[in-house]
């Protein structure tokens, strides 16, 4: 029996913190993605399956806001139930209003990467 290993994508624009983080769900045995541009992010959200995302709220090229509604409109895309924790340095309320049923998680920077991993994989075992 194969076990398939579960799939995380990280929006990031800081190389070095997604290198960080992908380092770390690796070991954990996740298989990460990185994107840092919403048009690479929402190329990789339309063309692949994630069992959670991490994004910061601020990108190249725009907003998280644009990138949930990508999901939010894509009813059969593969990600549009897909947990998103969101990891920002400023988490504005207005945003946190108008997304707070589509948002899993919130940590603000800088944060207790264990506990990000611990609410990963948390979220992802809900879902199986």
């Amino acid at each position: 029996m194969t076990i398939e290993k579960k799939k995380l994508l990280i929006i990031e624009d800081d190389k070095k913190l997604a290198r960080s983080l992908a380092e770390r769900f690796e070991a954990e045995d996740y298989i990460v993605i990185r994107s840092t541009t919403l048009a690479e992010t929402n190329f990789k959200l339309t063309n692949d399956s994630f069992a959670c995302i991490l994004m910061d709220l601020r990108i190249e090229g725009g907003r998280a806001d644009r990138i949930i509604d990508h999901l939010n409109e894509n009813e059969v895309g593969p990600n549009f139930k897909t947990p998103i924790i969101v990891v920002s340095g400023n988490v504005e309320k207005d945003f946190l209003t108008l997304y707070r049923t589509r948002i899993a998680g919130i940590l603000v920077k800088p944060y207790d990467v264990e506990k990000l991993v611990a609410q990963v994989n948390g979220l992802i075992s809900q879902k199986i």
